[in-house]
C-alpha cells in the first residue's frame, strides 16, 4: 500500500498495513475490492484523514492520507513529507510533534 502524505493541524493518528486492509485509529478499511486501475471516493469511505479517492495502481493500493500534526505552525521542511510504501505493519506518519522554529 502507497501512501501520499498532506500534513494538517489534528489529533495524532495511528496506521496499519495487512494486504489490501488499512487500520486507522483502529478502524479497518478493507480496499480489497478496488480493482487495477480503479478508485474509491473518498466520501464513500467516510473517514476523514482519508483525503482523496483510494485508487489501485500496479497492484498497489494509493491512499491519499492526512498526516496530523500538533498545534502550532508546521515548518516548511516538513510541509511535504515524502509518500511511504507498507506492504504489511506499522505505517510511519510524519512527525506528529516538532520543535517550534525560534
Amino acid at each position: 500500500m502507497k501512501f501520499i502524505f498532506t500534513r494538517a493541524q489534528g489529533k495524532a493518528a495511528t496506521a496499519s498495513v495487512a494486504g489490501d486492509v488499512l487500520t486507522l485509529n483502529g478502524v479497518p478499511y478493507d480496499f480489497s475490492f478496488v480493482e487495477e486501475g480503479g478508485e474509491m471516493p473518498s466520501a464513500a469511505i467516510g473517514e476523514p484523514l482519508i483525503n482523496g479517492p483510494v485508487t489501485r495502481v500496479d497492484g498497489a493500493i494509493v491512499v491519499p492520507l492526512i498526516a496530523p500534526h500538533a498545534p502550532g505552525q508546521l515548518p516548511e521542511s516538513l510541509w511535504h513529507p515524502e509518500p511511504e510504501e507498507v506492504v504489511s505493519g506499522d505505517v510511519p506518519l510524519p512527525a506528529y510533534q516538532f520543535e517550534e522554529l525560534a
